[in-house]
Order: structure tokens, then C-alpha cells, then sequence
């Protein structure tokens, strides 16, 4: 005849397993067993799970190597983005350094890998030609050319502007050109005087007639006419 099972047997049972249990877990975190081990050149991440490679190596297939660098570059010890760069005087072509060669009156820029026209010449392909300044202009700041004080580019020359009579030369940034004296009006390369009707005054303006009616006087088509409206309003209550 069996014996009886002591009292609460399953609670032994039960123990039993989350005991067993619990050092399964103690060995999934265990380092060296389950978990990852950084590698050679590498470094646990702030968290104490994972890893990164150390600065100037690369993760290739669980292991941080060092990156090959083509000659004439130099290591960025980065662990993200480029890990090499040409030096001064090179650019990258094809995963190696090429030499960058400037043409005659060119030079290296600022960047280290391409080269710019000096002053006075102009990129045509690889070559930096002379920039052909016509008379009576200068070169500007940007490389190019302005005709000077009282000419006019037409094309790739510079011609002198023809200020007609009653008129003065106006100089701006890009050109030479000119405007009217007080009382005339431009009316093609001239300027024609104005003259302002009986009961108007003459008005320095560049539009319109040049001329404006007196006050208690109206514009219209013909010359000036006599309003009928008062020159003061009274206020009413």
C-alpha cells in the first residue's frame, strides 16, 4: 500500500523549479555565456549591455577593425561617417586620394580639393582664361567687368552715354544713365520742358505731367478750372 503524500508536496515541486529557473537566468547574464562580450578595440556601451569599437576602428562581422586607408588620406577617428580624408591638395575618387592639379592662374581653395580662377580669369573646362576687359572698363570684385563713370555696356563694349541737353548724369552700382532737370520731362533720348497751365505749379516728379493745381483749383484734361468745393470744410454737429 502506497504511503500518503505529505501535505503541500506540489509546493515543494514548485520551489524546486523557480530555483532552477533562477540560476538559468543567472547565467543568461552572466558575462561569457549568453550575453555579448566586446571585442579587441571596442568598449562597453553606458548602459552595460552592448558595445561600441573604439574611435579609429570599425565593427566588421562582431570584431572592430582598423579601416584601410588609401595613401596620401589620413584617419578621421571617427566611429561614424568618413573614416578617412584626403589630405590638402587631394579628393576622393573611386575610394583613393587623386592629385588635383590647378591650371595655369588658378588655385587651391579653401577646401583643400578643388581649385577657383585667380582674379582677372575665367574657368573655360580645365583651363582659367583672361578675362577680356573692354576700353573704358574696370574689373569688379566678383571677377567680371563694369564699364566706368558716363558709359554704358552695349554687348562687350562700353559706350559712352549721350546726356542731352537739360539733363545731368545719374551713376548707379551697375550703370551710367541719366535724368531730366526740374521742369522737363523725358520724352525719349531728350528732355522736353514742362510747362504748368494757368492756376498750377510746377511739381519735380519723374511721372505724371510735372505739374499740379493750385489749391481751390481741380486736374482735369483741359487747363486748370475753378472748384467748387470750399477750401475749408466747417465742421458740423
Amino acid at each position: 500500500m502506497t504511503g500518503a503524500r505529505p501535505p503541500f508536496g506540489w509546493l515543494a515541486g514548485a520551489a524546486r523549479g523557480v530555483r532552477i529557473l533562477a540560476i538559468v537566468c543567472a547565467g543568461l547574464e552572466s558575462p561569457g555565456v549568453l550575453a555579448d562580450e566586446a571585442p579587441a578595440n571596442a568598449s562597453t556601451t553606458s548602459f552595460g549591455k552592448g558595445w561600441t569599437c573604439d574611435p579609429g576602428f570599425r565593427e566588421v562581422d562582431g570584431a572592430c577593425l582598423t579601416p584601410a586607408i588609401p595613401e596620401y588620406a589620413y584617419p578621421t577617428n571617427a566611429s561614424y561617417g568618413d573614416v578617412w580624408n584626403c589630405l590638402r591638395g587631394f579628393k576622393r575618387v573611386d575610394g583613393a586620394c587623386a592629385l588635383v592639379t590647378p591650371p595655369a592662374n588658378a588655385y587651391l581653395t579653401s577646401s583643400g580639393d578643388r581649385w577657383e580662377c585667380a582674379r582677372g580669369f575665367e574657368r573655360r573646362a580645365e583651363a582659367c582664361l583672361a578675362i577680356k576687359v573692354p576700353a573704358n572698363a574696370y574689373l569688379d570684385a566678383q571677377g567680371g567687368w563694369r564699364c566706368g563713370r558716363r558709359y554704358r555696356a552695349e554687348g562687350e563694349a562700353c559706350l559712352p552715354v549721350v546726356i542731352p541737353a537739360n539733363a545731368f548724369a545719374v551713376h548707379s552700382r551697375f550703370a551710367t544713365d541719366w535724368e531730366c532737370a526740374p521742369a522737363h520731362r523725358r520724352v525719349g533720348e531728350t528732355c522736353a520742358p514742362v510747362s504748368a497751365p494757368a492756376n498750377a505749379f510746377l511739381v519735380n516728379s519723374a511721372y505724371g505731367r510735372g505739374w499740379d493745381a493750385n489749391g481751390g483749383f481741380a486736374r482735369k484734361m483741359a487747363p486748370a478750372f475753378k472748384s467748387s468745393r470750399p477750401t475749408t470744410l466747417s465742421s458740423t454737429t
